[in-house]
């Protein structure tokens, strides 16, 4: 399982976004999240479930063996550091929920236009 995102983790996510971007982090912006497990079965079901929620689903990503699994969902939104906090804590329990091997963290970028961030 990975980390927790620490405040401080986000805290510098919306620091390095206004010092490096051009991105309005005060508007709406495109947030991904990303779920992992070994069974991509697992994943459909939980990116079924979060679709319920409001979640678009992105993709299930593999790596070259095909032994773990990503689950890649997004949606429009506006979040402050507390609101990321706060949905972060919402994912990790969603993940153990549903019985996954991990949330594994988000991205941010505009609309059609991904940027890495984590």
């Amino acid at each position: 399982m990975t980390d927790k995102i620490t405040r401080e983790v986000v805290e510098k996510l919306f620091a390095d976004i206004r010092k490096e971007n051009e991105i309005n982090l005060d508007g709406p912006l495109l947030w991904g999240y990303y779920f992992n497990d070994t069974k991509p079965e697992k994943l459909e079901a939980a990116a079924e479930a979060l679709e319920a929620m409001g979640y678009e689903f992105v993709a299930i990503y593999s790596d070259e063996e095909e032994t773990d699994f990503a689950l890649h969902v997004e949606k429009m939104d506006t979040h402050t550091v507390d609101s990321l906090l706060a949905l972060n804590e919402k994912f990790y329990a969603f993940a153990a929920e549903h019985g996954l091997q991990a949330y594994d963290g988000m991205d941010v970028g505009e609309e059609g236009d991904q940027d890495e961030e984590e």
